[in-house]
């Protein structure tokens, strides 16, 4: 079995502390990456996770990104909410 790019990234040994906030340049704030995070949601929320561990943010190298973070877990409260109903 092959493994997903998202896969391939959850078993990278390098993570990154998460910004505090999003930086005012955030690619997924602004929709450049938003397709890439809504790839990640089709994945496992531990594959997401580990992931999100690892999504360095643009402007801050050493930090991971927060716009990232936000969004994937908006999207996953909508996704509960909507299960729950």
């Amino acid at each position: 079995m092959t493994r997903s790019y998202f896969e391939k990234i959850a078993l990278e040994e390098r993570t990154y502390p998460l910004l505090e906030r999003p930086c005012g340049e955030c690619a997924v704030v602004d929709g450049f990456y938003k397709e890439i995070a809504d790839e990640l949601l089709k994945e496992a929320r531990e594959i997401q996770d580990a992931n999100l561990e690892r999504w360095f943010c643009h402007c801050h190298p050493d930090k991971a990104c927060r716009g990232a973070f936000n969004y994937i877990n908006v999207k996953r409260r909508q996704e509960d909410k909507h299960e729950n109903q």
